[in-house]
C-alpha cells in the first residue's frame, strides 16, 4: 500500500485446540500458525496496508501473559506495538480474544480504527466459572492473576472504551448467548458512542461473515463503514444479505453458494447421527 497504514492482526484463543502438548507443538512449532494469515495476504489488504503485523498468545489466555518471556504482560505488548508502528496510521483487528486485545492495543495506540469480531469487553465472568480439568476451559492464568493489579485492570475494558475516541467496529453473533451477554454489558454503560455495533444473524461465536467479506470490510473507508452502520444499526443482519452488500454480485453469489454447500454438509452429518 501507499497510505501509511499498519494493520495488526491478533490471534484469538482458537489458535490451537485442544490445549495439549501435541496440538501445541504441531500448530506453533511445525505450522507456525497465526490467525488472519490468509486475509492479511489477500490482494485487497496487501495493496491497502504498508505494514502488516501478526500477533499471537501461545497460552491462549487472553494475553494476560503477553506474547513472550520478555513481553510478558499487556502493557509491555502495547509499548512494543507502539515501537513497531511508529510513523504509521494504525488499524487493529481480532476475533474473540483477539478482538479483546485489539481494542486494548488500538485504544493505547490511538488507532484509526479497531475491528473487533466477537471480542470480549469483560473477563469477569471467567472468574466465576467452576474449575475445569482442561487447561483451555479453566482459564488458569486469568484466575491466577485476579489479584495482580497490573494484569487484572484489563479484565474489564469498558472504562478504556469510554475514555477513548477510537472508533471500534464491533461485530457480534446476535443468536449466541455469550456474545449477547457481552454486548448487553457494553450497552449498559454511557459514553460508548465510539462503538459501531453490528448484530450478525449467527448463533456461533466467531462466525460473523462469509470468508470473502472480511478482506473487503477491513479495507473500507470510514464513510463506507458509517453508511453500513447507519443502514443496519439496530437490525439483525443476514450473513448472506451482508455478503450481497459487501461484494460484487458475481463474487457474492459464489460465496453464498459455498455457504449453502457447507450448511448442506452440516445437515447431512447431523441426520446421519
Amino acid at each position: 500500500g501507499k497510505n501509511g497504514i499498519c494493520i495488526i492482526f491478533f490471534s484469538g484463543n482458537g489458535l490451537y485446540s485442544p490445549a495439549e502438548k501435541e496440538s501445541f507443538e504441531q500448530t506453533i512449532f511445525q505450522k507456525d500458525r497465526y490467525e488472519w494469515w490468509r486475509i492479511g495476504h489477500s490482494e485487497e489488504v496487501v495493496n491497502w496496508a504498508d505494514k502488516i503485523i501478526y500477533v499471537r498468545d501461545i497460552y491462549i489466555q487472553y494475553y494476560v501473559n503477553g506474547i513472550s518471556q520478555r513481553i510478558d504482560n499487556i502493557e509491555k505488548l502495547c509499548k512494543y506495538m507502539q515501537e513497531l508502528t511508529e510513523g504509521y496510521r494504525v488499524v487493529t483487528c481480532g476475533n474473540s480474544a483477539g478482538g479483546y486485545i485489539a481494542a486494548i492495543v488500538g485504544t493505547y495506540l490511538n488507532a484509526e480504527r479497531v475491528f473487533s469480531f466477537g471480542g470480549q469487553v469483560t473477563l469477569q465472568y471467567l472468574l466465576q466459572l467452576k474449575e475445569e480439568p482442561d487447561f483451555e476451559d479453566s482459564y488458569y492464568f486469568v484466575k491466577l492473576y485476579e489479584q495482580d493489579t497490573l494484569r487484572s485492570k484489563y479484565y474489564d475494558i469498558v472504562p478504556l472504551i469510554q475514555n477513548s475516541s477510537v472508533p471500534i467496529i464491533y461485530f457480534y453473533s446476535a443468536l449466541c448467548e455469550g456474545d449477547i451477554e457481552q454486548v448487553n454489558y457494553l450497552k449498559s454503560f454511557e459514553n460508548v458512542d465510539n462503538v459501531m455495533i453490528f448484530a450478525m444473524k449467527s448463533e456461533y461465536h466467531g462466525f460473523l461473515m462469509l470468508n470473502s467479506c472480511y478482506r473487503k470490510v477491513l479495507t473500507f473507508s470510514e464513510e463506507q463503514l458509517t453508511a453500513l452502520w447507519n443502514k443496519y444499526n439496530g437490525r439483525f443482519i443476514s450473513l448472506r444479505k451482508w455478503c450481497l452488500d459487501i461484494l460484487d454480485r458475481k463474487e457474492a453469489i459464489s460465496e453464498i453458494k459455498r455457504d449453502i454447500v457447507r450448511c448442506h454438509k452440516s445437515l447431512q452429518i447431523i441426520f446421519r447421527q
